[in-house]
């Protein structure tokens, strides 16, 4: 049986910079979500790698040519302040 290699992507979080905005708890959420599906693929027994991203977009989409990843779990929900984001990474996936 051939193993299927899976990648997480998310937002990489910029320390302080989005708890002193509010936005802490919405970053938490996130990095809970990798957590709890990092357990879940490893209870399975699953390889897996986690990318978080950081802008610019155009090495992000260099940083994903990389992963050569037949699954992703795109838990990314865009950068503060380009609010296009979310969908050009969806769409680089």
């Amino acid at each position: 049986m051939m193993s299927e290699k899976i990648a997480i992507v998310y937002n990489e979080p910029v320390p302080g910079k989005y708890h002193s905005c509010g936005e802490g708890m919405a970053i938490d959420g996130v990095l809970d979500a990798v957590k709890a599906v990092s357990r879940a693929l490893s209870t399975l027994q699953y390889e897996f790698q986690t990318l978080p991203l950081k802008p610019p977009l155009p090495l992000i989409r260099t940083e994903l040519q990389k992963l050569h990843a037949d699954i992703v779990v795109n838990l990314f929900e865009g950068f503060d302040g380009m609010p296009k984001s979310e969908a050009a990474v969806a769409e680089l996936l």
